[in-house]
């Protein structure tokens, strides 16, 4: 089977000239499905930048990102958010949850950007979500009123509510 993430020689530099800086150096692999990829390095070695570029939120100055069979380090803002919204699911450090909104609406919050009815299987799927994170009681509970836990718990569940 084809591999579902292709980087080649892949780059980041940020700035011009003799001020540039090289923040990602021709990074070449492939990702294929069931496979895991653990990112290690030292600080100021490229991680963060090379996950901003896998998950569409900053664009390499050179190389090739293809993402499921299609070419995406040229698509236009608009597409790129599509297809992160649609593909790919995040879980940031920092949770990032809408505080006046429940466990429940923020859960749901990437399947209603991305158009889908809130209902049927999207509904389903959000309570099964909330059960497997031990969310099920919590579900109308605002989001400002989890402990830290709970929070990053709510935001894996929005990493996968749209099934990446």
């Amino acid at each position: 089977m084809a591999d579902l993430v292709v980087a080649t020689d892949l780059a980041r530099r940020y700035g011009d000239g003799d001020t540039a800086t090289l923040a990602l150096r021709s990074a070449t692999f492939g990702i294929g499905p069931g496979e895991y990829l653990a990112i290690i390095g030292r600080s100021g070695s490229g991680k963060s930048t090379l996950l901003n570029l896998l998950g569409l939120l900053d664009r390499p100055t050179d190389g090739r990102l293809e993402l499921l069979g299609e070419r995406v380090d040229h698509l236009d803002d608009r597409r790129r958010a599509a297809m992160r919204n649609r593909h790919i699911g995040f879980i940031f450090q920092f949770h990032h949850l809408l505080p006046e909104f429940s466990v429940r609406e923020n859960l749901l919050m990437p399947a209603r950007i991305a158009g889908h009815r809130v209902d049927g299987s999207v509904d389903s799927w959000a309570d099964e979500l909330l059960v497997l994170l031990g969310l099920e009681l919590l579900a109308t509970k605002p989001a400002d009123k989890l402990s830290g836990g709970q929070k990053q718990r709510v935001a894996i569940g929005r990493a996968l509510m749209n099934r990446p």
